[in-house]
């Protein structure tokens, strides 16, 4: 036998065919790893700046607080003008409180109004459910305001 003489067979094997390439079904899955990515860090972002102005509305003390510390390193204020800045903080947080607990019952007896109104265009059924969003809503965004004589 002739070394040189290879069977066909074993000479050039049949590969199979590359598979076909699905650039799409890629393009695809990225996209809606993007979106999915997009609509989380939106809703975290929300969620995370309506706790904030819900505890600023429900501790205006820390609000204050934290707006004086912000103000202090972003403006580089000595000791001298941190003190007065923080006063002046202090004393127009209590003028605002002051106009707030003034106003207060005003707008709540106005707001009473419409739940009444809204009440009574309900069915049974949907004023108990109603009854429960207003009341959360109340709870959340409508605290009563601070007492005269906060504690500073």
């Amino acid at each position: 036998m002739n070394e040189t003489t290879i069977p066909a067979a074993v000479a050039s094997p049949v590969l199979p065919a590359p598979p076909r390439r699905r650039r799409w079904l890629t393009v695809l899955v990225c996209a809606a790893l993007f979106v999915t990515g997009a609509v989380g860090g939106a809703a975290g972002s929300a969620m995370f700046i309506r706790n904030r102005v819900q505890n600023a509305i429900h501790h205006p003390e820390i609000g204050r607080q934290r707006l004086e510390q912000m103000l202090t390193r972003r403006l580089d204020l000595d000791e001298r003008q941190r003190r007065e800045v923080g006063r002046i903080l202090r004393e127009r947080q209590r003028e605002t409180q002051r106009i707030r607990r003034q106003f207060y019952p005003l707008m709540r007896a106005e707001l009473e109004r419409s739940n009444e109104e809204i009440a009574g265009v309900l069915r049974p059924g949907q004023r108990a459910k109603w009854r429960e969003i207003y009341a959360t809503f109340q709870s959340r965004w409508l605290p009563p305001p601070p007492p005269a004589t906060q504690p500073e």
